[in-house]
């Protein structure tokens, strides 16, 4: 879906800024965005192209449309105005459109995205796999902090090129959503001077930026068409760039129609004294990805909090501080980037990294299935009556319970491999299914349930304990080293409050719920609004504090219990792969 949402901005002293949501004014509209299988952005309503209508992106406009009419309303009953001051983009990443020299997208198949589950994909995966040796895929996936899997572009892209040559032939960039929509609304600035600017985040999450030095990796470039790699968009930060300086007030006298259409973006320069005043404009952000931006709207933006989110899928993510390392690129550097030497993180295998900002990271691992699995056990078992549910998982929680209390505690017989859609961390194994171990004529549905909530979490807590690793490998000798807590999210994760238990359990981690970051991605967006428009960066903005709503705090009696459940999930993976 679309979703455009309004955030009120507080400032207190030079570093402290907090965003509150405006209660009734944001507005969304349901899409089918992706194409099932083929992973393909709608771009049109026509998946053959002959229909020009551009649904997604007139479907953004109408949003802000809708927005920006309660927000009139809202402060027209107060008798008050209003500016808008900053658009940030949250993005689902990783998506490509292809364009052609006039901005105008190619056609619904010359797009990419995450999505892409198709059998050509995954031979390309298998091929490349094969040619490349163990040293340079090791050494690919250190510097773009993603591993060769098919939601990654370099094989869809070599794919697309292979299979539509005519079509590759029209493709002038590839650009993002984001950027599709920032030039339409400034009327081609984004593409001034001939280029085609995306952030670093969403250039990042396609696995071809060199996410330690801020451009795309020339190993990984000189894998794709020649033609591909010369099509690349220009790699920047989130707030850098024409938009975002001078925003939409450069459609003034141009043959757009968003000037007229929302004069609150204009911002105030109208009524400025200094006309080239930068933040008398309403700025113009580069999209970033949805998974930053969660992190950031539920308030993990430092080294102690880990954000852990299930809904249909599941993640766990930490934003750690990493600058680009100007230094390598070599040729001189300019004087205002900073060339003082970096920290370096080893990438652990099995999970990304993606640069955020020209400051952070954001490294994680993520389940194809998290709600998912609960969703398949109830249709299974005819369980999608809430009531009875409910029922079937009080009793899980008292049974639970009890083992916890137990001086002797034994593990389930049931083991459960989470992987319905396939494997992504921490092992990406193309053709990974989902096993359910252990069953007999005795087993109750109420085990198979429990044991598919164990799967997920025992995948996150393997997930988790790679984070926390590399974490602690940027802690310098002597520097403070809090324990890390689990922020929790997703309506899967919070609305079960045994799923809670059973991941602080199995992480030996509190696990928190904040009661003020409803709807976290949107909330994260407008954080990182805030930073642009003060010129500032996590390292020196204000942690917010945690409001915990609720939590669940580890049982240290049940360690041994999960020690021995992720010993023999692991057994059943390395036994059961050979088959996938």
């Amino acid at each position: 879906s679309t979703r455009c949402s309004v955030y009120r901005m507080v400032t207190g002293d030079d570093v402290s800024t907090v965003v509150f949501a405006v209660e009734g004014c944001s507005s969304s509209i349901k899409m089918q965005a992706i194409q099932p299988n083929t992973g393909k952005v709608r771009i049109y309503r026509k998946d053959d192209g002959s229909d020009k209508e551009m649904c997604m992106l007139d479907d953004v406009d109408e949003c802000v449309d809708m927005t920006l009419t309660k927000v009139r309303e809202k402060y027209c009953e107060s008798n008050s105005s209003f500016i808008v001051s900053a658009v940030a983009f949250s993005t689902f990443v990783m998506n490509l459109v292809g364009v052609d020299s006039d901005g105008t997208p190619v056609g619904n198949d010359a797009t990419v995205s995450y999505a892409c589950n198709t059998p050509e994909v995954a031979r390309e995966c298998a091929a490349l796999g094969g040619k490349l040796t163990k040293e340079e895929l090791d050494e690919m996936y250190e510097r773009t902090g993603a591993p060769l899997h098919s939601a990654y572009a370099l094989p869809q892209l070599r794919v697309f090129y292979d299979d539509h040559p005519e079509l590759a032939n029209s493709v002038h960039k590839w650009t993002t959503l984001a950027s599709l929509c920032l030039d339409r609304w400034t009327n081609g600035q984004l593409r001034r001077g001939g280029h085609c600017s995306i952030s670093y985040s969403e250039a990042s999450w396609t696995g071809l930026l060199n996410f330690r030095i801020g451009r795309w990796d020339e190993f990984t470039k000189r894998l794709l068409h020649k033609q591909c790699a010369l099509a690349l968009p220009l790699p920047m930060d989130f707030d850098t760039g024409p938009p975002t300086e001078r925003g939409i007030r450069i459609l003034k006298g141009s043959s757009s129609s968003y000037w007229d259409r929302w004069p609150e973006l204009r911002g105030d320069a109208d009524n400025a004294d200094d006309k080239d005043r930068h933040e008398d404009f309403c700025r113009l952000f580069l999209g970033i990805g949805d998974g930053a931006c969660a992190n950031a709207g539920s308030k993990c933006t430092t080294m102690d909090r880990i954000a852990v989110s299930v809904g249909t899928s599941a993640a766990a993510r930490i934003i750690l501080p990493l600058p680009i390392n100007y230094l390598a690129w070599g040729g001189g550097v300019s004087a205002s980037f900073d060339s003082r030497p970096v920290p370096s993180i080893a990438i652990p295998r099995g999970l990304f990294c993606y640069r955020i900002d020209a400051h952070h990271v954001l490294l994680g691992g993520a389940l194809t299935d998290g709600g998912s699995i609960v969703e398949w056990v109830r249709s299974v078992f005819h369980l999608q009556n809430d009531s009875e549910f409910g029922s079937v998982m009080e009793t899980i929680e008292f049974e639970y319970g009890e083992r916890q209390e137990s001086e002797a505690i034994t593990t389930n017989q049931l083991t459960t491999i989470p992987f319905l859609s396939g494997e992504r961390s921490t092992g990406y194994r193309s053709g990974a299914t989902g096993v359910l171990s252990g069953i007999t004529r005795e087993t109750t549905r109420e085990e198979i349930v429990t044991s598919s909530l164990e799967g997920v979490v025992l995948r996150l807590h393997a997930v988790l304990d790679l984070l926390v690793d590399a974490r602690n490998s940027l802690i310098k000798k002597g520097e403070p080293n809090n324990p890390p807590r689990i922020v929790a999210s997703g309506n899967g994760l919070v609305n079960n409050r045994c799923w809670m238990q059973m991941l602080a359990d199995c992480s030996q981690m509190n696990v928190i719920v904040d009661g003020e970051t409803d709807e976290a991605t949107s909330r994260g967006a407008a954080y990182y609004a805030v930073l642009g428009l003060r010129s500032l960066n996590m390292n020196n903005m204000k942690h917010e504090d945690i409001s915990a709503l609720c939590a669940s705090t580890p049982n240290e009696s049940t360690l041994t219990m999960w020690k021995a459940k992720a010993d023999i999930q692991e057994y059943l993976i390395d036994g059961v792969s050979s088959t996938w």
